[in-house]
């Protein structure tokens, strides 16, 4: 058979593999052969067990009982079944409905729980004769969107907080015991946008009374009684920011009466009335800087400030107080102004 010359040429170049060995026989050179990596398995996925892991509920309430079947709908019942890190929340059924407390204990939180309401004039949980809440120490809890009415408690009558707690977007009214109608605050609270009302105590703190570390932001505390501290009795740190106290009346401290160390922050202490410091009685550690205290009245002396303590005031606005705007000495940070 013919073949065109450029492919007898190309034919000649390979050689069979038994002429390469024949010459390696003969003492020739052998070309070196070429190594391969190790062979490439294919991937084949796997499943794997995975540690466990238990993931935050969110749990509803969908009814205005108060009875205390594990997980049955109601508050008490949801509360405890909860586990911690777990959300509470309300079912729209109970918009403007009351959940009033028949079984003659407060709500437990001895967990970290969160526990969203519908909206403050939405929803109302009613003491009935009984402390609302009670945080345990070493819980972490937050309250949101709720209205605690007419609890009643020789300390907190709307709550006690041992624990640390967030109050925000609440209102605390018509509460009523001995310390703290209001809230009893040993450990940390925090009160967010919330208002406290309407509330008394026989003997101190009628809104608040506070031994703990509290934080009081764009919150507002009016129209309550007590002896000492009708807004607030402090006995611990007490820090306002953003907020008023307002229409608070007691025989000493009308507003507020501090016996801890306390910070007032672009705030207003105004319209409150007692016989001596009708906004503020100061015995502890006090400054105020950027405020408005106006329109307090005392029926002895000490309109707006009485200061046994130690206060410091910057920047801040005294007008409208009767018999006068403050007794005592104080420490002048500058810019402020007595009318």
């Amino acid at each position: 058979m013919w073949f065109p010359s450029w492919l007898r040429d190309l034919s000649c170049s390979f050689q069979p593999v038994r002429s390469r060995q024949r010459r390696a026989s003969a003492g020739e050179r052998t070309p070196r052969r070429l190594t391969r990596g190790p062979r490439a398995w294919p991937f084949r996925p796997a499943l794997e067990a995975l540690e466990h892991r238990d993931l935050p509920s969110t749990l509803m309430v969908t009814s205005p009982a108060d009875t205390s079947g594990w997980g049955d709908g109601s508050l008490r019942g949801e509360i405890l079944a909860a586990a911690s890190g777990d959300q509470i929340v309300f079912a729209p059924s109970l918009t403007r409905q009351t959940i009033t407390l028949t079984s003659g204990t407060e709500l437990f939180l001895n967990k970290d729980l969160t526990i969203q309401g519908l909206g403050s004039g939405l929803l109302t949980i009613c003491g009935n004769g009984n402390r609302v809440f009670e945080i345990a120490p070493g819980a972490t809890d937050t309250i949101t969107g709720l209205t605690i009415a007419h609890g009643n408690n020789s300390t907190g009558g709307g709550l006690a907080n041992a624990g640390t707690l967030t109050l925000s977007q609440c209102t605390l009214s018509g509460n009523t015991g001995i310390l703290g109608g209001g809230v009893f605050n040993t450990g940390t609270l925090t009160l967010s946008s919330t208002t406290l009302s309407g509330n008394s105590v026989q003997g101190y703190g009628g809104g608040i009374y506070n031994v703990g570390m509290l934080t009081l932001n764009s919150s507002t505390v009016s129209t309550n009684s007590a002896a000492y501290g009708g807004g607030v009795f402090n006995a611990g740190t007490l820090t306002l920011s953003f907020s008023t106290v307002s229409g608070n009346s007691a025989p000493l401290g009308g507003g507020l009466y501090n016996e801890g160390l306390l910070t007032l922050a672009s705030s207003t202490v105004s319209a409150n009335s007692a016989s001596i410091g009708g906004g503020i009685y100061n015995d502890g550690t006090m400054s105020l800087d950027a405020c408005i205290v106006s329109g307090n009245s005392a029926t002895y002396f000490a309109g707006g400030i009485y200061n046994s303590g130690t206060l410091t005031l910057a920047n801040t606005l005294f007008f409208g107080n009767s018999p006068d705007n403050l007794f005592g000495d104080f420490i002048d940070a500058g810019g402020n102004y007595f009318g």
